[in-house]
């Protein structure tokens, strides 16, 4: 095998590895952002119970309520259980 042969293998093997990489790191945004939006359905539902349980509520947030535990339960199908015990309080 000469010198090119070589510099042309080794230059296909990190290629390859890049190409892997970016893969893994692209995957990694996508799960960032699913979870970001999920987060923000969350978010969005607590913001609407609890106009709900402080008479803030309007006649659409029953509706809006039920839209959005409808999305959070297609969401969990495909991405999974979610871990309802993290608990984050804001100072």
């Amino acid at each position: 095998m000469g010198i090119f042969d070589k510099a042309k293998e080794q230059a296909n093997q990190a290629a390859e590895r890049v190409s892997t990489i970016a893969k893994a790191g692209q995957a990694k945004i996508e799960d960032i952002q699913q979870t970001r939006q999920t987060d923000l359905l969350f978010r969005d539902l607590g913001a609407a119970v609890f106009a709900q349980r402080t008479d803030r509520a309007s006649s659409s947030t029953e509706a809006e309520i039920d839209s959005l535990v409808d999305e959070l339960l297609e969401r969990e199908q495909s991405m999974g259980p979610f871990d309802l015990t993290r608990q984050s309080r804001h100072p």
